[in-house]
């Protein structure tokens, strides 16, 4: 039965208990193999309310598997072999390669047969970490382990760095939106830099077209000018002629030789 469909049902369970009944279902639930959290259990009021009764016993042992690592209280067997594989689980968090030097001491072990029985039969065989022993190098090897109820000290140290991620991703964003107004803004600029650059082009053509097609016009009229002036000087000739007839036309004087 998967783990989180467990966590569930003794959740469900523990809120129809009290005393005696509900203090034994917290000791079943720690034995569990592949129960890795206990958080559902430990924040429901009836739990919380333990911690007045003669059974508060059963309150500080949940707590110990929500939060705490293997140490010195007295414990079931099942519930020492199931604490030290949760102990493995805290350091697994943050390193992928624990070594048995390590290991030993963290889960109170001296022997490494003992050490290698928890990580293959409590960790790998129960579900809890998918990784491999490396007995050559004397460590285990994690390639994904699942995760612990978060303390109320980690919560708040969680709650800060998603904190100074949000302020982080706040600035990334303000950041992403001045430099998108800016492109915006060279982007209109640029089109109406290109605008006027097209109307100034458009007026020159036009400027041309008209000194093109004033060029063209000129001829015409310097023909009709010529035409004129060839008929003022045919009147001009034409009255220095009157009264005049070819044999008394002026006669240039003959040069003497």
């Amino acid at each position: 039965m998967p783990s989180d469909i467990k966590r569930v049902q003794y959740a469900q369970l523990a809120r129809s208990l009290r005393g005696r009944p509900l203090a034994e279902l917290i000791s079943r639930a720690t034995t569990e193999p592949d129960l890795a959290t206990f958080g559902d259990l430990l924040h429901l009021t009836a739990v919380q309310e333990l911690s007045n009764t003669e059974d508060a016993a059963a309150l500080s042992l949940l707590n110990l598997f929500s939060y705490g690592q293997a140490s010195g209280l007295r414990l079931t067997a099942a519930q020492e072999r199931k604490l030290r594989a949760l102990t493995v689980l805290s350091l697994a968090a943050s390193r992928r390669r624990l070594a048995y030097a390590e290991l030993l001491p963290a889960l109170g072990l001296q022997d490494v047969r003992d050490l290698e029985d928890i990580l293959v039969t409590n960790c790998i065989g129960a579900g809890l970490v998918r990784g491999r022993l490396d007995q050559a190098e004397q460590c285990l090897l994690v390639e994904e382990s699942v995760a612990r109820d978060a303390s109320p000290a980690q919560l708040s140290a969680i709650a800060a760095s998603l904190g100074a991620w949000l302020d982080s991703a706040r600035g990334v964003a303000a950041a992403v939106e001045a430099a998108l107004q800016s492109a915006v803004e060279g982007a209109a600029a640029e089109a109406a830099q290109q605008a006027q650059l097209a109307a100034d082009i458009q007026a020159k053509r036009e400027g041309a077209a008209a000194v093109h097609e004033a060029d063209a016009e000129g001829p015409a009229n310097n023909g009709l000018s010529g035409l004129f002036a060839d008929e003022s000087e045919m009147f001009s000739l034409e009255s220095m002629g009157e009264g005049s007839t070819p044999g008394n036309a002026a006669r240039l004087p003959k040069r003497r030789r």
